[in-house]
């Protein structure tokens, strides 16, 4: 076999290179990859498969939970206008004016009470762990490697 060089040294055939296979944000590699043929290699492969990851679930939802579909079609608006705000392309206040919700201020309120909620008890539970000795070992287990 006559190999050719090239500008960048030689030229060689697919079979002679050495590919790292470093998969892909859907398997760790390609040869554990679940797929039959590699989904980035379809077009839109990848928004196709997450379609009918989608279509699926709204078929689980409704056999098995007896979702109706004004509840499904909810669940679906929420969902787009969650992606909306959290892109910036909608507002909270838009987003629940597209969802029907006739008190954006008060929903609003209800959601950053539910916050501070989940946040002091967040810190209380924090609080606990550090009283209880397992956490506070590890903490200063960690701190003891840090000079100031």
């Amino acid at each position: 076999m006559e190999l050719e060089m090239s500008q960048d040294g030689l030229d060689l055939p697919p079979e002679y290179c050495h590919y790292r296979d470093e998969g892909c944000d859907l398997a760790d590699s390609c040869l554990n990859c679940p797929f039959p043929r590699c989904i980035y290699d379809q077009s839109g492969g990848k928004q196709r498969w997450l379609k009918r990851l989608r279509d699926r679930e709204i078929v689980r939802l409704a056999n098995t939970e007896g979702k109706g579909v004004k509840e499904l079609a909810m669940a679906q608006m929420v969902s787009n206008e969650q992606s909306l705000v959290q892109t910036g392309i909608h507002s909270r206040r838009t987003a629940m004016d597209e969802l029907g919700i006739k008190d954006a201020e008060y929903e609003f309120n209800r959601w950053l009470e539910e916050r501070e909620t989940i946040l002091r008890m967040n810190k209380e539970l924090d609080a606990r762990l550090t009283r209880g000795g397992v956490r506070e070992r590890a903490m200063q287990s960690q701190a003891g490697g840090v000079e100031e």
